[in-house]
Formats: structure tokens, sequence, C-alpha cells
């Protein structure tokens, strides 16, 4: 029973077993946390005095921190600095003088010999043993055998061992971390060491320190207070410094300086991602991503779909709290859950149903209904901007309209490719709060809060005839991201679009000699209508008016993404539509992880070496033996450590030049970030028509080891005929007309 209960409560028994360590040591290595705890109140009081009397015009007759020698600060026996500023000032010009005496330089010589000496005796040492090991290297990596992933006895031995002992063992310290992070433990421990380390006291001091210094502007108490602390923090020093603690104490500082280094890269990608939002904020409605191959485009095009998704849901929460500030007083929590249980139920489904919905609540009003319980007597109905006059339901329309945008689940992106996002949202049963942070996401749990964009049928985007007759679709868009990749191959270019136009025509002409009953079943009718959609219900006719229907409280809440090759390849009237994005340059990946040249150098040192050991082993053997295993890991480890800092903190900067549609020479250079975290996620994919090819490749039976071979360096006249060229067939057509015509005469 005892056994059982101590199994399943293990963590917590081992966290009580850490707080009463540290008790036992604030009782005794550390006695007097508590006195100075004590002490720094007593300061922090003294200082506040001396503030309360400056108001008074009373100079404060001396500093509030207590002298060394009458304080509970331990070791102030010990001569860390000297007591005054006087006696600082004189020892430190005492000690430059000396340090750079002959007599100094004689000792330092003596010193470099010893050093050289010890120096001396560790080579003599070591690289005999260096080349007895590189030797046994080179002979264990050039041995050859063919035995296909067979474990060596020592390899096998110690894979039965780590089973037993290792893995258990680490799992059971990754488990407790996990559970001490968020269990109250942690809050109580840290509280204790705290304490421990004089921490609270030195916060207390300072505060009473800086309280007296404003009034007082005594330079001297500055050197003071500089002392004590020092002398608070003796006892960390000291403990940190223990042979037995020096390994924690060394592995909490890089934590904490890695949490720190982390902090900044974050802070530097929002910052960057800040800066994107305002790029985008500049752009029209529609704008169009274009450059060379390999550029980016669609990977361009995304980024900026994700961001437009969350500036959208920003915004309308922002417009939601402006409104709310009109009618401070009145229960919008009320309207907005009658306007969920209205979409729950399905009468409210767009902007539309959201507009009928309150004109219905507005014409019951009317009547002497309620109006939310909102107590209009007293209150109002109206607000003055000093521009006009608001009625409440009109702006209770508009911030249902923002409530529902803001509140709605499904992805604001609708495009032809598949784009996944992964904000989350945290309901309490309230306003609802998004989580908008494309940084701070973790991997492993990318299944439980992804969400994909709405899949785009270009009827949507079409004013006149419909390519899907009666398509329950086309009217469905309202607001949100259009994201469409390679635009040009919808729109079509200049030269296909006159070709069809000059078809129409001949259709058309055909058509009006047909009766009308024949019209509305023929293929003919069919074939009309569908050219009739190309032409007349293309998609820039609907993107000239589109911001029309998604305008709430006067802001468009649609955006236009798309990409395209070359912007020539497109006709007038579609690029007059959208600002040209033209991508001049992409750089090279950098890093917004500070201080990383060290782990640069040791992940360059480490892998390169490795590869080399790696390859020659894969050449020659094919077991597996535990010096490989080992080095194996070390590689992998050090390799996933630098992977991993890039895949996080690695960003692009690409320089893009703005143009206007027009092309009227008008253009404006701009920078725009691409994290490696945001983009490179799990997006999008990057070959998004390959499953059109799928079927094709499935009914094939050859493969490349099956294509015919050139026979020598130039190719012969079968060989030329076999590619099916249509310039080589040309060529081949006319030499033998040409041959039948010499023929026959």
């Amino acid at each position: 029973m005892a056994k059982s209960f101590v199994k399943k409560h293990s963590y917590a028994i081992l966290c009580v077993i850490a707080i009463a360590v540290s008790i036992f040591f604030m009782l005794t290595a550390f006695s007097h946390s508590l006195l100075r705890v004590l002490e720094g109140l007593r300061e922090l009081w003294f200082g506040l005095v001396s503030f309360v009397q400056f108001f008074f015009w009373i100079i404060p007759e001396a500093s509030p921190i207590v002298p060394p020698a009458d304080s509970a600060t331990p070791d102030q026996d010990i001569n860390v600095l000297p007591d005054t500023p006087e006696e600082f000032r004189s020892n430190l010009s005492e000690f430059l003088n000396l340090l750079i005496c002959s007599q100094n330089m004689a000792r330092y010589s003596i010193v470099l010999g010893q050093a050289t000496e010890i120096l001396t005796r560790v080579l003599m040492l070591v690289i005999p043993l260096w080349l007895v090991a590189n030797m046994l290297f080179k002979r264990h990596f050039s041995r050859i055998n063919n035995n296909y992933n067979v474990d060596s006895k020592q390899l096998a031995l110690v894979k039965r061992v780590s089973e037993q002992t290792y893995v258990p063992t680490k799992n059971y310290i990754f488990g407790f971390i996990d559970y001490f992070d968020t269990s109250r433990f942690k809050k109580i421990l840290l509280l204790i060491w705290l304490l421990n380390f004089n921490i609270f006291g030195i916060v207390a001091t300072l505060f009473g320190f800086l309280l007296y210094f404003f009034v007082s502007l005594d330079v001297a108490a500055i050197y003071h207070f500089v002392y004590k602390t020092v002398l608070d923090l003796m006892p960390a020093i000291r403990f940190m410094l223990h042979p037995l603690t020096v390994p924690i104490a060394v592995a909490i500082v890089y934590y904490k300086l890695d949490m720190w280094r982390k902090g900044r890269a974050l802070a530097w990608l929002r910052r960057f991602e800040a800066r994107n939002k305002g790029f985008i904020r500049e752009r029209q409605i529609a704008f169009m991503f274009v450059g060379e191959m390999g550029l980016g485009k669609t990977t361009l095009k995304v980024d900026v779909s994700l961001s437009l998704e969350a500036w959208f849901r920003q915004t309308a929460y922002d417009m939601m709290l402006e409104i709310d500030l009109k009618f401070p007083y009145f229960p919008w929590i009320n309207l907005e859950n009658e306007l969920k249980r209205a979409i729950k139920f399905g009468h409210v489904y767009n902007l539309r149903t959201v507009e009928k919905w309150i004109k219905k609540k507005h014409n019951r009003f009317k009547k002497g209904g309620a109006c939310f319980d909102y107590d209009y007597k007293k209150y109002g109905l109206e607000y003055d901007s000093k521009k006009n006059i608001r009625h409440l339901f009109s702006e209770l329309s508009d911030y249902a309209k923002l409530y529902f945008i803001y509140i709605i689940k499904s992805s604001l992106i609708i495009s032809n490719h598949a784009i996944r996002t992964d904000f989350i949202m945290d309901d309490e049963g309230n306003l609802p709060e998004w989580d908008l942070d494309f940084f701070n996401r973790s991997a492993k749990r990318m299944h439980l809060h992804s969400r994909y964009s709405n899949v785009l049928h270009f009827d949507m985007l079409r004013l006149g005839f419909k390519v899907l007759k009666d398509n329950p679709y086309a009217e469905i868009f309202e607001f949100g991201i259009m994201s469409i990749t390679e635009i040009g191959k919808e729109l079509g270019n200049q030269y296909k679009q006159k070709e069809i136009t000059d078809l129409l025509k001949e259709i058309r002409a055909t058509v009006k000699k047909l009766e009308k009953d024949y019209l509305d079943t023929s293929q003919e009718r069919q074939r009309l209508r569908q050219y009739l959609a190309y032409l007349y219900g293309k998609v820039t006719e609907a993107i000239k008016l589109i911001r029309h229907k998604a305008t709430v409280a006067g802001f468009p809440f649609v955006r236009i993404v798309m990409d395209e090759q070359r912007e020539q390849s497109l006709g007038a009237d579609a690029r007059e539509l959208a600002e040209i994005v033209r991508i001049e340059d992409k750089s090279e990946m950098r890093l917004a992880k500070p201080f990383f040249f060290i782990g640069e150098l040791i992940y360059n040192f480490i892998h390169a070496r490795f590869q080399r050991l790696y390859k020659q082993f894969r050449v020659n053997r094919g077991d597996n033996t535990l010096l490989m295993h080992t080095i194996k890991k070390v590689g992998a480890i050090n390799h996933q450590r630098y992977k991993h800092t890039y895949n996080r903190f690695g960003y692009r900067v690409i320089k893009l030049k703005v143009e206007k549609g027009r092309l009227d020479g008008w253009s404006v250079n701009r920078k725009y970030y691409l994290s490696n975290k945001k983009i490179y996620s799990d997006r999008f994919a990057t070959d998004a028509y390959s499953d059109m090819f799928s079927e094709r490749m499935d009914s094939t039976t050859k493969g490349i080891n099956d294509l015919p071979k050139y026979t020598s360096h130039k190719a012969t006249e079968d060989q030329l005929m076999w590619q099916g060229s249509n310039f080589i067939t040309e060529i081949t057509q006319e030499h033998s007309e040409e041959q039948h015509f010499k023929n026959a005469k």
C-alpha cells in the first residue's frame, strides 16, 4: 500500500523533500536572510521618510542605508571593497601603478614560464594518446564488412542496459520537470531561494536608496549601496562556487541566458511581423506578387495571407471596442450571447443575415420590445460624434457584423490551394480571445489547433454568368482574404483572351439563328454559357466591386492576394486592378537569436568531422558499432540543435518594389520579413497541383531507367526523330517535300 502511494505521488514527494532541504539551508547557511528582509524594509521606510521630508523642505540628515558594520548582512568582515569612496579611489590608483611596475612584469614572466612548463608536460602526455586514438579510429573505420544492420556485442550490451536504466530514468526526469513546471511547488521553491539569496532585502534597499537619492543627490550614497549589495550577494556567490553546486549553478546560468536569448529573438520576430503588417496596411484591396522562378512568390503570398487574417481579427476587435465606448453603458454581452444562439441555430450565417437579424430586433423595439436589457431612457439612443448623429441600432448592426467576423472559427482565407492556419480561440463563455501569435507554437500540438483555408470556387468572383449553373456557393463570399496562386492561368493572357473573344463572336452569330427552346437544352447553348462566363463573368469584374460587400463601419474586410511569374502575361484590365509587388531579391538566411556565433563555430567544427567519419564508415561497413553509435548520437544532437535554432528563429529579408498596376513608372521600395517558424510550419504545399498528374503517372509502366540512351556525344537521326519535336518534324517534312519536288522535276 505504502509502495503504491509513493509511486503514485513520487513527484509531489520529491518536491516536498526539495522544499524541506531549501528551508534547512535557510535556517543554517542563509540564517541572516530573514534579518536582511527586515533591514531592507527598514531602509525602505527611511527612504520614504526622506522623500516625504523633501516636500516639507526638510533636508534628510543621512543616507537610509544601514552601515555594513551595523548591518545584519553576513560576511561584512570580508574585504571585498574598501569601506569609503575615498579609500576606493586611493586603492584603485595604487592598483594601477602596481599593475604595470617592473616587479609585476618580472612576476608575470615567472608565471608565464611555469604555465609553459605545465603546458609542455600536458602536451607530452596528450600527443601520444592522440596518435594512438587516431590509429585506432582509422583501423575501426577502414574495416570492411557487409553485416547489414547487425549490432556489435558492445552496442547490443549497451542497448540492453540503456533500456533498463537510462530510458526509464530519462522519462521519469522529463515527467518530473513537466509536473514541477505546472505545480505550485515551483513558486514556493522560488520564493525560498530568493529569500536565501537576499534578493528581497536587496530590492527593498534599492527602492529605499532611490527614494533617498532623488531628493538628496548624495553621490557618496551610491558607493555605499553598491558596497552593501556586493556583501548581500556573497552568500549566493559562495553557494554557487561550492564544488557540489558548480554544475547546477552553471546549468541554471546557461538556461537563464539561453531563455533571455530566445526571448530577444522572439521579440525581434514579432517586431518584423509588425513591420510586415505596416507594409500590408499600405497596400490596395488587390495586389499581385511577381518575380522570377525560385524567388518565393507563392511563399510570400501565403505569408501575407496569414498576416492579413490576424490583422482582420485584431481590427474587428479594435473597432468593436470603439463602438463599445460610444455607448459605454450598453450590455454588449447580452447582444453577443443572443447572436451566438442565432449562429448556433443557423439563423445567422453571413453579414447579410446579421444585418437582417438586427433589423428584426429594431422592429420589435419600435413596437415596444426590449433592447437587450439596455436602459435607453436613462442613457439614450443616440451618439453625437461631432460629425454626425449615430443611432444605437446603426451601431449595433456594425458591432454585430464585427463580432461575427471576430468569433467565426472558420479560417478567413479562401484560396485555390490549401493553406494551414493555427490561431487559437480561448473562450470562457464571455468575450472569446484569439491567440494570433505565429512564433510560440508547439509542433507536437499542431494537429490540435490547425484549421485550413476554404476552397475557392471562381464563381464566387463572377458577377455575370456562372460556369456552374445554379451554383449554391456562387454568392457566398462577403469578406475575407482571397489567396490565388498562378492567377494568369485563370484570367488567361491577352492573346488567349483575344482568341476566345473572336471565337465568341462566331458562336453568338450562329446561336442567333437557333430557336430559344432549342438553346435551353443544346450543347451549343451550354458552350455559349461557358464562354460568356469566361468573358463577361471574369474575376476582374468582381474584383473592381468586391469591397462594397465587405465594408463594415467604413473598413473593407477583404483583400485579394495573387501571384504570377510576370505581369506582362495578363491583359491591361487585370493589371489595373492590382498593385504589382515585384520581388527584387531575397537575402541569405539570418538569425534573430543573439550571440549565436559561438554555437555556429561549435556546430561547424563538429559537423565537418562527423560527416567525414560517417561517410567513411558507411562506405566500408554495414554493421552497427558502439563507437559509431556514440559519434552519430553526438552528431545528431549537434545538428538538431543547430537546425532547431534556425527553424524557430531564422528569417529572410525580401526586397520588394511596389508598382501601380498601370505601370506608369511610379514605384516604391519596401522590405518584407519571412520567418521560418511562421511560413514553413506546414502552411502550404509548393506542389499544389501535383495530384492532377497522379492518375497519369499511375497509368505508366515505364521509368527513367527505361528511356533510350544516346550512343555517342552526337544524336543520330533516329534519336532526333524519336523525340517527337515539332521543330524537327517540321524540318523533316520540309526536306521530304523538297526532295519530292526535285524527283518530280
